[in-house]
C-alpha cells in the first residue's frame, strides 16, 4: 500500500518554523526545516505504517525557502516528505482546548507567560477566535488535552486582549486575568504614584530630597490651588510654595525667575547642620534650627522668616539668626 505524506500549513512551534504532515493512517507529526541524515530517516520511517525501514534513494530540493527531502523506497512511495524533527516523533499528538461550556477547538499550542495566556491555532480565523474568547463565562475555565489526556487547566483568564497573526495562517489569542491586563496594571501604578505623591507632601525639607523623583512637575500642577509648603520639581530642582494656603499655580510665574516670593528652593545637598551649613546667597527663606553660612561665617537661624529674605545674614543677627562662635 502506498502511503502519501501531505505537507500542510507552516506553523510556528517553539523556536522553530515547523510543518505539519498528515499521512493516510491519520497520524500527525511535527517536522522542522533541517534535513535529517540518511540514518535518521531510516530510523524513523517505521513510524509511518506500511513503509519499509530502509531508503533506496534520497533526493533533496528547495521548496518555498524551506529545504525538504523527497524519498523513494523499494515497496512504496513517500512524496513531499518534510524532514522529521525526531524529538517530536511519538511525543506530540492532537491537541485540543475545551472551554468551560464544553466547546472544543483544535489548537497548536497553549502557553502560560506569567500574567497572560497565549493560544496558537490553525484553521480558526481571528474573527472566529474573537467570538470564542470574548465570552467570559466560556473562558472562565480552559482545559488543554493531548491524546485524550488533560495536560493543563487554566482558570480566570477571561480578559480578551488581542489576536495575533503568524506566517503560515497561524493565528493566536492573548488572554489575561482581568486584574493583570497592562491597562489594569498601569492604573494600579498610577494610583500608587498618586498616593505616594500625597504622602510625600508631608515630608519636611530634609526628608523630601531623598524621594525627589516622586514629586510632580511644575507643568503638571499649573492651574491647581495648593497649600503652603507644597513641593514640586522644575528643571530637576525641588521647590516649595512659601505663600499662605490658596495659592494658584500660574503659568506666567516661572520658578526661579523673579518668583522668590512664591517659591523657595529646597536645599538638596547640605544638611543645614553646624558641620554642613546651607550656603546663603539671598532670596532664601530661613528655617529655625538650621545653620547657614555666608562669607566664611556660620549662622544659626532661631526664627523662621516664612518668606524669602534678601539681606546679608550679618544684617539679620538679632532678628532671625545668631552668629555661631567656636
Amino acid at each position: 500500500m502506498d502511503v502519501v505524506v501531505i505537507p500542510v500549513a507552516a506553523i510556528q512551534y517553539s523556536e522553530f518554523v515547523t510543518f505539519g504532515v498528515i499521512i493516510t493512517t491519520g497520524t500527525s507529526v511535527n517536522v522542522t526545516g533541517k534535513p535529517p541524515s540518511r540514518s535518521d530517516v531510516a530510523k524513523y520511517i517505521p513510524f509511518f505504517h506500511s513503509v519499509p525501514a530502509y531508503v533506496v534513494q534520497e533526493k533533496r530540493r528547495q521548496h518555498s525557502h524551506f529545504p525538504f527531502a523527497c524519498f523513494t523506497t523499494s515497496h512504496s512511495s513517500i512524496t513531499s516528505i518534510l524532514p522529521i524533527k525526531k524529538e517530536t516523533l511519538g511525543k506530540r499528538g492532537k491537541m485540543k482546548l475545551i472551554f468551560n461550556d464544553a466547546t472544543e477547538i483544535t489548537v497548536q499550542n497553549v502557553e502560560a507567560h506569567g500574567d497572560y495566556l497565549r493560544v496558537l491555532t490553525v484553521g480558526n480565523t481571528p474573527e472566529q477566535l474573537k467570538v470564542f474568547f470574548t465570552d467570559e463565562s466560556r473562558t472562565a475555565r480552559i482545559i488543554v488535552q493531548e491524546r485524550g489526556q488533560t495536560i493543563a487547566t487554566y482558570e480566570g483568564y477571561t480578559a480578551f486582549y488581542r489576536t495575533e497573526i503568524y506566517t503560515g495562517k497561524i493565528y493566536g489569542v492573548v488572554m489575561y486575568k482581568p486584574e493583570k491586563t497592562p491597562e489594569a496594571q498601569s492604573s494600579m501604578v498610577q494610583a500608587a504614584i498618586a498616593v505616594a505623591q500625597m504622602q510625600a507632601q508631608e515630608l519636611d525639607d530634609s526628608q523630601a530630597p531623598t524621594v525627589k523623583a516622586i514629586y510632580p512637575q511644575w507643568a503638571e500642577v499649573i492651574g491647581q490651588t495648593v497649600k503652603q509648603g507644597f513641593k514640586f520639581l522644575y528643571n530637576d530642582i525641588l521647590f516649595k510654595v512659601i505663600q499662605p494656603d490658596g495659592l494658584i499655580i500660574q503659568e506666567q510665574y516661572i520658578p526661579g525667575e523673579g518668583t522668590e516670593s512664591l517659591y523657595a528652593v529646597i536645599n538638596e545637598t547640605n544638611a543645614g547642620t553646624k558641620e554642613d551649613p546651607i550656603p546663603y546667597s539671598g532670596n532664601m527663606a530661613l528655617e529655625s534650627g538650621k545653620y547657614y553660612s555666608q562669607d566664611g561665617v556660620i549662622y544659626l537661624c532661631n526664627r523662621d522668616t516664612e518668606i524669602p529674605v534678601y539681606q546679608a545674614l550679618k544684617d539679620l543677627v538679632g532678628l532671625y539668626v545668631e552668629e555661631v562662635t567656636e
